[in-house]
């Protein structure tokens, strides 16, 4: 009689188990922020477009685009959201209000996250999405259709050109002649570059703790009185 009773318990706890991993598996992935729950407005858009295609960490990006009011009244309390967040974006001065048929241009920045925007799948990519909210003449609180821009993940690559030129073009000068020379140097990298020293076996340290950033390039000269034919290789 209690082997009996033992396994009718032990089926019953079985069974238990089975239907409650049953419901936490059909259970959806809870999501970090979900857009706006109020309805889209027909006619109520935005446009987004961001300055910055690719990053190697986290940082500050700047995203603008327009948010159009095409509907036949004026639209109150405009702002602009940043979904994966879930907080409003800061738009400077702002905009209270876009007549009907009007559009405001919007220029805003945005501190990615790792922890909010980056992908959490593949990790190669930062990815914003926002949307603009706000309440018709008559009083229908509404918002745009969510926008995303993504932001590819690169590696650190650094990269850098350099040219030499002289004032006598490499053409023979008299002695004592003072000659210039100029050294162009360009990041052509994606990361930033710093303490970069140029130096030439006859002209010696031409510059040293020169920075650059990406893309950015400098021009660098120096002076040199010709005793003797010499060879530059800075």
């Amino acid at each position: 009689m209690k082997q009996n009773t033992w396994k009718k318990l032990t089926s019953m706890l079985l069974a238990f188990v089975l239907v409650m991993m049953m419901v936490f598996t059909a259970a959806p992935a809870p999501k970090a922020q979900a857009a706006l729950s109020s309805p889209a407005i027909s006619g109520f858009d935005l446009s987004v477009a961001c300055s910055t295609s690719e990053l190697i960490s986290a940082d500050v990006i700047t995203v603008s685009g327009t948010i159009s009011n095409n509907t036949s009244e004026t639209i109150n309390n405009v702002k602009l959201y940043d979904v994966t967040t879930g907080s409003n974006v800061d738009l400077g001065q702002g905009v209270a209000s876009i007549e009907a048929g009007g559009s405001y241009s919007y220029s805003a920045t945005i501190t990615l996250s790792d922890s909010r925007h980056l992908n959490a799948g593949a990790q190669n990519n930062w990815r914003v999405v926002l949307q603009a909210e706000g309440t018709t003449a008559s009083g229908t609180k509404g918002s745009t259709a969510a926008q995303a821009v993504t932001i590819n993940k690169a590696e650190a690559k650094a990269s850098m050109v350099l040219t030499l030129s002289a004032s006598n073009g490499g053409t023979p000068v008299p002695a004592n002649q003072v000659v210039t020379f100029t050294i162009a140097i360009e990041n052509t990298g994606n990361t930033a570059l710093s303490d970069i020293s140029i130096t030439d076996p006859t002209l010696g340290t031409i510059a040293s703790g020169v920075t650059l950033g990406v893309g950015e390039s400098k021009k660098i000269t120096t002076q040199y009185t010709m005793l003797e034919t010499i060879t530059v290789r800075a």
